[in-house]
């Protein structure tokens, strides 16, 4: 879904990469996306990107923080 709106997927961070998406915030990841001030926006907002064919506001969707939150 995220191709057809134009997204490119990569499986390794790098500074081209400019949103995470991700369930949780405490993630590889995650983590990764806010130590690079990259977005980092939970999976939703790619189906509501989708529904509303335009970018939503990614401060809309956040991640949770996992329950099982351990120090990085």
């Amino acid at each position: 879904m995220a191709r057809k709106l134009g997204a490119t997927i990569v499986w390794e961070p790098s500074q081209s990469v400019t949103h995470v998406v991700s369930e949780i915030c405490t993630g590889y990841y995650a983590r990764w996306a806010m130590q690079q001030n990259k977005l980092l926006v939970h999976p939703e907002w790619v189906f509501a990107a989708s529904r509303l064919w335009r970018r939503p506001p990614e401060h809309e969707f956040v991640p949770k923080v996992a329950k099982t939150y351990r120090e990085w």
